[in-house]
């Protein structure tokens, strides 16, 4: 979870079908989104909605800009904190694929 810096307490207006709020200018500038920038990003989580500085495309073709990716390790970590009697040594778990790998990347380790 992401450090808290600062908080506060808005008011949710009417914008045609959806809901508007004012996010203030000095937190904007505060992540990057500068006067000239017209569009940030927005990513709905389990429990909150965070805005962000929109990525740039060369950004989007990353794993770790995909929003679901975080869920994804937050839920490995979970899941690996509840039954860690689950976990394996990586080195046992790829030994047992290494003969699908060219010869010349195989582990000399054995």
């Amino acid at each position: 979870m992401e450090t808290v810096i600062d908080r506060k307490r808005v008011k949710l207006r009417r914008s045609g079908g959806s809901r508007a709020v004012t996010v203030p200018k000095e937190w904007l500038h505060r992540v990057g989104v500068d006067d000239d920038i017209s569009e940030i990003e927005m990513i709905l989580g389990k429990t909150s909605i965070t805005l962000a500085p929109a990525q740039l495309d060369d950004d989007v073709d990353s794993i770790e800009a995909e929003p679901m990716f975080a869920a994804f390790l937050d839920f490995l970590v979970q899941s690996a904190a509840e039954h860690p009697e689950t976990l394996r040594n990586a080195v046992d778990v790829f030994a047992e694929d290494e003969d699908l790998l060219p010869v010349s990347m195989r582990s000399t380790s054995a």
